[in-house]
């Protein structure tokens, strides 16, 4: 718990192996946006969504990401994970 940058070399090593791996690049997002680095974080989660459009934790953890860095208008991404699973209380 609380080693970010050790979850982020790990996940670099399971995208490396499958670039495709919406559940990687959302949780190396996560742990970028531990350590503050958004746009890496951001970078990262919406890649996620490229491959996995209908990843609901991804659109919650974008949001989350983007309210984080005071971009209120890019948190509505929320609305988007709502749509998708209604009962995430993240969303």
């Amino acid at each position: 718990m609380g080693d970010y940058a050790k979850a982020i070399a790990n996940y670099d090593n399971v995208i490396k192996f499958n670039p495709a791996d919406a559940m990687a690049l959302n949780n190396r997002g996560n742990a970028y946006a531990k350590l503050r680095q958004f746009y890496r974080a951001i970078a990262d989660l919406s890649q996620a969504l490229n491959y996995k459009p209908g990843f609901a934790p991804a659109h919650v953890n974008r949001g989350v990401t983007y309210a984080a860095k005071c971009d209120i208008n890019r948190a509505l991404a929320f609305e988007q994970a709502i749509r998708l699973d209604p009962q995430n209380s993240m969303a």
